[in-house]
């Protein structure tokens, strides 16, 4: 807000002076509004696809030969 409000003086300078300054708040304008839109939406839904745990699993024959049948099954169903 503080940004917006340095800004709002040079939108209402009269004359040719103030025509041509005035795109400059303009734009701020436009470009903290994307930027705010842009944080709200799309970098939280890319935080949530791209955060996620990756699945990698390493077979060690040395590990599994302590497991029982039983839990080798169900290991080989989640690495699928």
């Amino acid at each position: 807000m503080t940004t917006l409000v340095v800004f709002i003086p040079m939108m209402v300078l009269p004359g040719i002076l103030g025509k041509f300054l005035a795109y400059i708040p303009i734009t701020v304008f436009i470009t903290l509004l994307a930027a705010l839109f842009i944080s709200l939406t799309l970098n939280s839904a890319l935080f949530y696809k791209l955060s996620k745990p990756k699945k990698r699993f390493v077979r060690e024959a040395r590990t599994e030969k302590f497991l029982s049948a039983e839990d080798l099954e169900i290991l080989t169903q989640e690495r699928v």
